[in-house]
């Protein structure tokens, strides 16, 4: 592999449509590493192909004033909460193995090297949801670009006890790590830079304009498609 720039970006508590932007703007204008931290308001996620009567219960989504948002990567629905801890993975294509589930398998093998000294036992399947003796604590999804891949994923760090208000179809039990966000950061920050042999350095993104691309997201006609 050469070795390439990286960088990563802590945007804190976000909502889905600015980091869906955001994600777009780096995978389309930048050739090097990135990684995103980022947290939602109670936000019900779908796929790219996600049938919203299938999927969802819509009015309970409405009425408690949950987010409803589309992304375009692949994947099932997905209900995050401010407690949990996002990252997103931007990697220029020629990086990584061209084969998708090993795609998956390298990058669910990175995460799994940097929450392993705070907890026991962990597992994980060919799609790269991670497990822990009681249950699921980590799911992800993906959109190959281009020139880039794109690999976004949530780490569960407390009980998602109205998880089943929203999401009619659930395929996993959950459990969760109450690790706190910031060591977990700066372990993911340190297994990136010793096994990829890259430096990542916090970059500035006030000047990116990527909120207009943003608006594609929050446009109702793309929410509702499906």
């Amino acid at each position: 592999m050469n070795k390439l720039k990286g960088f990563y970006i802590d945007l804190g508590l976000t909502d889905p449509f600015l980091l869906f932007g955001l994600e777009e703007y780096l995978q389309e204008n930048f050739n090097a590493i990135y990684i995103v931290f980022y947290s939602f308001p109670p936000s019900v996620i779908l796929g790219r192909t996600s049938r919203i009567n299938d999927e969802v219960y819509l009015d309970n989504i409405v009425r408690d004033k949950v987010i409803l948002a589309r992304r375009r990567s692949g994947g099932g629905v997905v209900y995050i909460k401010s407690d949990q801890l996002c990252v997103s993975f931007i990697f220029p294509k020629s990086y990584l193995p061209t084969d998708l589930l090993k795609k998956y398998e390298f990058i669910t093998l990175l995460l799994i090297k940097s929450l392993e000294r705070f907890t026991g036992f962990l597992s994980y399947d060919e799609r790269g949801n991670i497990f822990t003796r009681d249950g699921k604590i980590s799911g992800c999804g993906s959109f190959l670009s281009k020139n880039s891949y794109l690999h976004h994923l949530t780490i569960i760090r407390e009980p998602l006890l109205d998880m089943e208000r929203y999401l009619k179809r659930i395929k996993f039990v959950t459990s969760y790590l109450r690790i706190p966000k910031e060591d977990i950061k700066g372990e993911i920050l340190n297994q990136v830079e010793k096994n990829l042999e890259v430096s990542l350095k916090e970059v500035n993104i006030n000047s990116w304009n990527y909120e207009k691309i943003a608006e594609k997201y929050r446009d109702e006609k793309f929410i509702y498609r499906l």
